[in-house]
């Protein structure tokens, strides 16, 4: 089997089919995870903020990550458990977008790659830091390198949705798609230009000339539409 099968036989599976094809479930799946983002990356801001001497400089180290790790761990399970529901029920939009896939190598990065150099001198004993006379090298490597992942991984989920994959002829299918509208928005002025003189013609009990202004005037209102 290819890749896009595969693809397609998991986005078709009976719960997936139902997520992606819903009219409230998927959106409310959708806003658990943007708001599962929101807290975990605010908490994540936090620690490395701390970490950096940003911010909450007179809270000590210890207390800031043994505080939010809880919230942090929930935060992450919600907004993955979410965004496996998302990916997984429209994997044939996202298994060939270059941004899906960035996200998930450096999501592979960041666990468990940054969390096995970085949890046992860093995150398990915060205390130390407090204790040092300064902040640890690794310290400030492990918040920098935190940062900046995540934000690459927060700018890689919003770029998905920008993606536009290319037909055969190596035209974007966004083009097909505004031309398909372009020739609906065509029929549609074509429609209400005949209704709106059907309507004048009933009124006035007669037909009108190509150039009268009744007709011109209701040409001109739906234009603006």
């Amino acid at each position: 089997m290819t890749v896009a099968e595969i693809s397609h036989a998991i986005q078709s599976i009976g719960f997936l089919t139902y997520v992606r094809e819903s009219g409230y479930t998927y959106p409310m799946i959708l806003s658990i995870h943007l708001t599962a983002i929101a807290v975990f990356g605010g908490l994540i801001l936090m620690t490395d903020a701390r970490i950096l001497g940003w911010a909450l400089t007179d809270v000590p180290v210890a207390h800031v990550v043994r505080s939010l790790r809880r919230w942090k761990v929930t935060g992450f399970l919600i907004m993955v458990l979410m965004g496996l529901l998302l990916g997984l029920s429209e994997m044939d939009k996202y298994y060939a977008n270059p941004y899906f896939l960035i996200k998930m190598v450096l999501l592979w990065i960041v666990f468990p790659i940054h969390a096995l150099i970085f949890r046992g001198p860093v995150y398990s004993k915060p205390e130390a830091l407090d204790a040092a006379p300064t902040m640890p090298g690794i310290a400030k490597a492990a918040a920098i390198s935190s940062l900046c992942l995540w934000i690459a991984i927060a700018c890689c989920g919003r770029w998905i949705a920008y993606y536009e994959p290319k037909d055969k002829n190596g035209k974007g299918l966004d083009a097909f798609i505004k031309a398909h509208q372009k020739s609906e928005g065509q029929n549609l002025y074509n429609v209400s230009l005949a209704l709106g003189k059907a309507l004048i013609v009933t009124a006035i009990g007669r037909d009108m000339p190509a150039e009268d202004p009744a007709q011109q005037a209701w040409s001109d209102f739906v234009t603006q539409f």
